[in-house]
């Protein structure tokens, strides 16, 4: 299958999954062209080199979590539903990266952190 007719049922599945009228189709990823080209240029600086090199510390420190988390069940060699800690990761990166430093005695952060 060529780039193209998997650009084209790209482009199909994507209208199946969404309405016109939804707020998905107001993010980066469902936005046409003009819409997305504004969208883009707004999240943009966000994602330079240095922004995302600035970031750096605080991923390792929430990797670090996580692998304290990880290593008694691997010296046990237990079996792992790694979604939770992945999820669980991924909201820890993004709270940090939005909020700063997380307030653990919050107990939605409780709830959801590593």
């Amino acid at each position: 299958m060529s780039r193209i007719e998997n650009t084209a049922k790209l482009s199909a599945i994507t209208k199946e999954l969404t309405d016109e009228s939804e707020h998905m189709n107001k993010g980066l990823f469902f936005s046409r062209y003009p819409n997305w080209k504004r969208i883009r240029a707004i999240h943009s600086p966000s994602f330079s080199t240095g922004k995302l090199k600035a970031m750096k510390p605080m991923i390792e420190k929430t990797m670090d979590q996580l692998i304290a988390k990880l290593d008694p069940k691997a010296s046990d060699q237990q079996i792992v539903d790694f979604r939770h800690y992945y999820d669980s990761l991924t909201f820890d990166v993004i709270t940090r990266a939005a909020a700063g430093e997380l307030d653990y005695f919050n107990p939605l952060i409780q709830t959801a952190s590593i």
